[in-house]
């Protein structure tokens, strides 16, 4: 058996990315936590701000690529005066 990462083992970025898309649209769809939820913050959020749903899903995708050990990696350094803050950025780990 080979050491292959967690990252590996699930297909890589194409694979999560796919896992994670239906897992985004599902949690749109859930009624304990979605678009009929009873907290007003989560039914506003899933109602009126599905167009930020695929930044999300990028953000979520990366996230999950990063703690499976994957080569995408992202971090966020103090925030500078008129900067953004996070630095998002694909390399591989060690280089």
């Amino acid at each position: 058996m080979t050491d292959s990462s967690l990252y590996e083992r699930l297909g890589g970025a194409f694979a999560i990315a796919a896992v994670v898309d239906q897992f985004s649209d599902a949690i749109v769809r859930n009624p304990i936590v979605g678009q009929n939820s009873e907290n007003p913050a989560l039914r506003e959020w899933h109602t009126n701000n599905l167009g930020r749903l695929p930044g999300l899903k990028f953000m979520r995708t990366l996230w999950v690529c990063n703690v499976a050990g994957g080569p995408q990696h992202s971090r966020c350094p103090k925030r500078r005066k008129g900067g953004s803050g996070c630095i998002r950025r694909t390399q591989r780990r060690g280089d």
